[in-house]
């Protein structure tokens, strides 16, 4: 889920789990809890607490609050039902409340979820923020013509609610305030409205139908979001504002319609879709869009979620495709994206899990972090020669991408950009790259070809090593199934080869002081480390995640340091050599899979003459993954 939902998601269910619990009570009276006025003469329904971040009594069963009760010769009218009365009395079946009450304070019954219906008299004016939020047991609310606004997330949660009475008297819906309510099949809601707040209706998952009335003037961000169910939407000339997502992941909506004297939004052509008329901007769609040849921009989420998308024109007067643009769009299998267009937004097409192509133009100069990840079809991706950043995780989880060019105008590879691409079999960094990010490579599976250009100042895979070691450190930052460390490298760097699931056997040079967070995490196949260090390394737990599966060659003599190191001590055996040589010898010939690693690359005879490798080879001296290996 993208950061600005994480944010909203805590802001809707914190008040859930933090009970700001200050009240106590003043007296108990037939079993019900009760502040004082004692200048007014008014009681508030409050509860018992053991201290003041815990109750200690919660109500059950049945529950009648009377009008008035009596303390000595003085009589109390109930006026209001306090917060967290009965919040969390998850046993409480029904609640009757006087028509004395005037207002339902916040939490006042969060979490009761056997309440199963519940009665708001005509007196009360104000319900409070998260009032019934969590009753997941209410099937039906009635609210009174008194009330004039309900709070934020009143009814978070209500699962079971089917329907709800809106009274002509409310002007506001407060943010989320039927957030999740995931049974309710509609909704009216009256003239008397203005505003629907942020996430009101989000996540009403059977909501099919709802009447936006002529006085709204503002729809909040994720107002309809994952109305899954919802087939259309009609935006009337009042509106003014729309928030972002207001109906984003609106799976089944297939018309739009703004009215035709609105004067900021628009559907022209009978588009269906909603068009920021001063801007030209396609702000929402669904699966019947047609993009007009008049729009500049596609929005910000604007075919975000829409599964039943299969496939796109875009315009050539479109410029840029914003963030999350086309989101989990998960049947859209193609798109030509024109030459006019100069940005892809972060996440634009990720999760499009159908794409197979995709045509990236030679005007776009940066594709955003997670453009297309995800697209777990697409095969093969042509970057333009204009593209001179490609950011984090743009093709990360393209599983079916075999193959791909960088071209010569790239400068940066940002972190995890071709991440978990497990059938990315080669990869050539050109000379004009001087970052890359993080894991950009990690968890290609299958990846075992490894160059960079030889005219790159910032980084090289000296010797042919299959790998990307970064020039002035030293540090192997990418490697794969088929690298050679080379005697030179001083430091493994983090993600250097996580998820390489290929790789059998590896040897790190004395020279290696360093190796990085997950440096070898989810190298499954790893049977065989060998280590040139005399004295282990300093090592977290995560860099071998496997190594209870491996056995670890140690020089002699370091066997008792490696068994009571931390981490290092996990290997599933650890074995002292004597002669690197000779053991390199002993599990080529022991270990076919070990040789298969060694690759054509890496073993040289004495003239520097390049050798297919064979464990039949005559007696000689070679050079096998940079040792010096003697066949007798």
């Amino acid at each position: 889920m993208k950061a600005k939902k994480l944010l909203l998601l805590s802001a809707l269910l914190a008040p859930l789990f933090t009970l700001d619990i200050s009240a106590d009570y003043d007296v108990e009276i037939g079993g019900i809890y009760y502040l004082l006025d004692s200048e007014a003469k008014t009681a508030t329904v409050s509860y018992e607490a053991s201290d003041h971040w815990y109750k200690y009594v919660f109500y059950t069963g049945s529950v009648t609050i009377p009008e008035t009760i009596q303390l000595g010769d003085d009589f109390y009218t109930v006026t209001g039902i306090g917060s967290w009365a009965f919040s969390d009395c998850m046993e409480l079946t029904s609640v009757t409340i006087p028509a004395s009450v005037t207002s339902i304070g916040n939490d006042a019954f969060a979490g009761c979820s056997s309440l199963t219906s519940v009665t708001i008299p005509e007196s009360v004016t104000s319900i409070g923020i998260y009032a019934f939020s969590g009753c997941s047991g209410l099937t039906s609310v009635t609210i009174p013509e008194s009330v004039t606004s309900i709070g934020r997330y009143a009814f978070l949660d209500c699962s079971s609610l089917t329907s709800v009475t809106i009274p002509e008297s409310v002007t506001s819906i407060g943010s989320g305030a039927f957030y999740n309510c995931s049974s309710l099949t509609s909704v009216t809601i009256p003239v008397s409205v203005t505003s629907i707040g942020a996430a009101a209706f989000e996540y009403c998952s059977r909501l099919t139908s709802v009447t936006i009335p002529e006085s709204v003037t503002s729809i909040g961000s994720y107002a309809f979001e994952y109305c899954s169910r919802l087939t259309s939407v009609t935006i009337p000339e009042s509106v003014t504002s729309i928030g972002d997502e207001a109906f984003s992941n609106c799976s089944s909506l297939t018309s739009i319609i703004v009215d035709e004297n609105n004067k900021v939004y628009d559907s022209r052509n009978g588009c269906n879709a909603i068009i920021e008329t001063s801007t030209n901007t396609l702000i929402a769609g669904c699966s019947a869009t047609i993009i007009p040849a008049s729009v500049t921009s596609i929005g910000n989420d604007a075919f975000s979620g829409c599964s039943s998308l299969t496939s796109v024109t875009i315009p050539a007067s479109v410029t840029s495709i914003g963030n999350d643009a086309f989101l989990d769009c998960s049947s859209l299998t193609s798109v030509t994206i024109p030459a006019s267009v100069t940005s892809i937004g972060n996440d634009a097409f990720s999760g499009c899990s159908s794409l197979t192509s995709v045509t990236i133009p030679a005007s776009v100069t940066s594709i955003g972090n997670g453009a297309f990840s995800g697209c777990s079809s697409l095969t093969s991706v042509t970057i333009p020669e204009s593209v001179t950043s490609i950011h984090g995780g743009a093709f990360s989880n393209c599983s079916s991408l075999t193959s791909v060019t960088i071209p010569e105008s790239v400068t940066s590879i940002g972190n995890y950009a071709f991440a978990d691409c497990s059938s990315l079999t080669s990869v050539v960094i050109p000379n004009t790259v001087t970052s890359i990010g993080e894991g950009a490579f990690s968890y290609c599976s299958s990846l075992s070809s490894i160059i960079v250009d030889e005219n790159n100042k910032v980084y090289d895979s000296r010797n042919g090593c299959n790998a990307i070691i970064e020039t002035s450190t030293n540090t192997l930052i990418a490697g794969c199934s088929a690298t050679v460390i080379p005697a030179s490298v001083t430091s493994i760097g983090n993600d250097a080869f996580s998820g390489c699931s290929s790789l059998t056997s590896v040897t790190i040079p004395e020279s290696v002081t360093s190796i990085g967070w997950y440096a070898f995490y989810g190298c499954s196949s790893l049977t065989t480390v060998i280590v040139g260090m005399k004295e282990p390394i300093e090592i977290e737990y995560d860099t071998f995640e496997d190594a209870t599966n491996a056995t670890l060659y140690v020089p002699a003599g370091s066997k008792v340091a490696y068994e009571t190191a931390d981490c290092w001590k996990n290997f599933k055996e650890i074995v002292e050599y004597t002669s690197l040589e000779e053991l390199l010898k002993a599990l080529y010939v022991a270990h076919p899979s070990f040789a298969d690693n060694v690759g054509e690359e890496a073993v040289y005879d004495l003239s520097g003459r390049r050798l297919s490798f064979d464990r039949n080879l005559p007696k000689g001296i070679y050079i096998v993954n940079g040792h010096k290996v003697i066949v007798k």
